[in-house]
């Protein structure tokens, strides 16, 4: 899982929670959320599933109820599923285009005059 499909799926989950909560309510629940995990941002799907089922399941009940986490939590389960499904259907990654190899086959060599 790459670093930037991560930030999309974190920004996806935020807005996700924004549909239906207040923004300042959505980012303090998803803070809550992520708290038990640290600096460490879970990453893939499947982990963000497990954050949804499991510590943002919790906060959510414990700020506005069981009947409104489970509208909310329904509307993000089905973002988390759209988005693994996309994922899914994405070619795998060129290993001929990583940034390390682009960097030295891109370089121009530097002649010295005679």
């Amino acid at each position: 899982m790459n670093a930037v499909h991560d930030q999309f799926s974190m920004r996806m989950l935020r807005e996700a929670l924004e549909g239906v909560l207040s923004p300042d309510l959505a980012t303090s629940l998803l803070f809550d959320a992520l708290e038990p995990f640290g600096s460490r941002i879970p990453e893939g799907t499947d982990a963000l599933l497990a954050l949804a089922r499991g510590p943002l399941h919790d906060a959510i009940v414990k700020r506005v109820g069981e009947g409104e986490a489970s509208v909310v939590l329904e509307r993000v389960e089905e973002l988390i599923a759209r988005s693994k499904l996309s994922q899914a259907n994405q070619p795998p990654p060129d290993p001929f285009l990583n940034e390390d190899r682009l960097a030295t086959t891109t370089r121009m060599p530097i002649f010295a005059k005679r």
